[in-house]
């Protein structure tokens, strides 16, 4: 059988992915199209790049880590890194302010006192049934809270929205 050459597009070889036909060869053509499995566990992964938090606090950089049991302390950003140390600030102080009250969930109709992000905004609203982690026993506390750790609750942002 003879064989030639076929030149083809990308926008052509999209086109072609919706034919059985022509799949095979618009593949060939661009591999890059092929669909990527997404992985099912952390392991599958393969490696990754990013950020991770050592003793001090201090941020570290890591490249090309391979995925295993150990290894899975990693941010995908610096500012996500920055976060988890503002957000375990917050989980110590949280636990001051509320002394051994904690929200239960599952009291649906009991409101809790929280502190959320919506879009680029803190908002202070009440929850019934909606898990939030920064939530309060009482509107003051919240309110106090959200005054006294306004800038450590906006540095957590990435983690909490």
């Amino acid at each position: 059988m003879e064989k030639r050459n076929v030149k083809i597009t990308i926008e052509q070889a999209k086109e072609w992915l919706k034919n059985d036909q022509l799949k095979e060869i618009a593949l060939e053509a661009f591999p890059e199209l092929k669909e990527k499995s997404l992985p099912k566990t952390w392991e599958e992964l393969g490696t990754v790049s990013g950020f991770y938090t050592i003793e001090n606090s201090y941020i570290r950089q890591a490249v090309n880590i391979k995925c295993t049991p150990s290894y899975i302390n990693f941010f995908a950003t610096k500012e996500q890194a920055e976060a988890s140390i503002a957000l375990a600030q917050l989980s110590q102080l949280k636990k001051v302010y509320n002394g051994d009250w904690e929200a239960d969930w599952s009291e649906c109709e009991k409101a809790k006192y929280v502190i959320y992000f919506c879009g680029n905004d803190i908002v202070k609203d009440k929850s019934w049934g909606t898990s939030i982690f920064l939530s309060f026993k009482s509107i003051e506390i919240r309110d106090l809270f959200l005054e006294n750790f306004r800038e450590l609750i906006e540095k957590a942002m990435p983690l909490m929205s």
